[in-house]
């Protein structure tokens, strides 16, 4: 089933703009709207905790998997400079 993405417009501070395009660079989204997508999803489950242990849970493992990865690159081109 396709999913329909509704077109919007948001108005960002040059902070908040600035975090996202940051968070892009970490998380490898290549476009803001995957970026702002995951971000929702994160702080919709992070809101609804109570409810979704499961998923912050499941969240935070893979967060947790994602810094090990930069982590480890990070020491990765450390060592072949």
């Amino acid at each position: 089933m396709e999913m329909k993405n509704n077109k919007i417009t948001i108005r960002l501070s040059d902070e908040t703009l600035k975090k996202c395009n940051e968070g892009m660079d970490i998380t490898n989204c290549k476009v803001r709207n995957e970026f702002i997508e995951k971000a929702i999803e994160f702080y919709s489950g992070y809101v609804s905790a109570e409810v979704y242990s499961e998923f912050l849970s499941n969240v935070i493992t893979e967060s947790m998997k994602e810094i090990i990865k930069i982590k480890d690159a990070v020491k990765y081109q450390r060592r072949k400079d």
